[in-house]
């Protein structure tokens, strides 16, 4: 991880996929629309598109609710989280950043496994557990997160929350550069 730094500036307008934002943007193709609001397992979509699939933790830690540096909602709001960042790399090539906020009465109701996935991936834990249900998927552009990016290469982000019997936790994704997702297909 070379130009990532956390922590990483999550604070943009989120747009549902109705937004009429969204709609009048050209920068998100019918192919980047498919990746942003694709309501299954991101994990088994990356592996699915390269040899190799890795996940390399860059912060993992208990923080306060005072430290958290993105909007988050009212349904997540607690006194403390558990937050994990990871780079998913596909042969070799960092795709996508994940962030994960996880309040602590989350993981004291009986979701403690989601603080000890190490280099696991988050996505085949949630997608493979039975109670869990999927929120509506926003998404938002991230013009000033790689400052090599000329302007037409805005990288896409999206965000949602899942609930375990009921208790919230909240999974941001930006699709960096070199990501499958950017890729047209003819």
């Amino acid at each position: 991880m070379s130009n990532l730094l956390y922590p990483i500036p999550l604070k943009p307008h989120w747009l549902a996929k109705n937004s009429e934002l969204l709609s009048q943007c050209d920068q998100v193709s019918d192919q980047l629309q498919d990746w942003l609001f694709d309501q299954s397992s991101l994990t088994a979509r990356l592996k699915a598109h390269c040899q190799q699939f890795q996940v390399e933790v860059v912060f993992e830690q208990s923080i306060s609710h005072a430290a958290i540096n993105e909007i988050i909602p009212e349904q997540l709001i607690d006194q403390e989280y558990w937050q994990r960042q990871v780079l998913l790399y596909c042969d070799g090539k960092p795709w996508v950043f994940a962030s994960t906020l996880i309040p602590q009465s989350t993981l004291h109701k009986g979701n403690g496994f989601l603080a000890a996935l190490g280099d696991k991936p988050l996505g085949e834990a949630l997608f493979n557990h039975r109670a869990v249900t999927r929120g509506e998927i926003e998404v938002a552009p991230f013009p000033e997160f790689e400052p090599s990016l000329s302007r037409e290469q805005v990288i896409w982000g999206r965000r949602s929350i899942f609930e375990i019997s009921a208790w919230p936790l909240m999974v941001s994704e930006i699709f960096l550069p070199d990501c499958v997702a950017y890729v047209e297909f003819e």
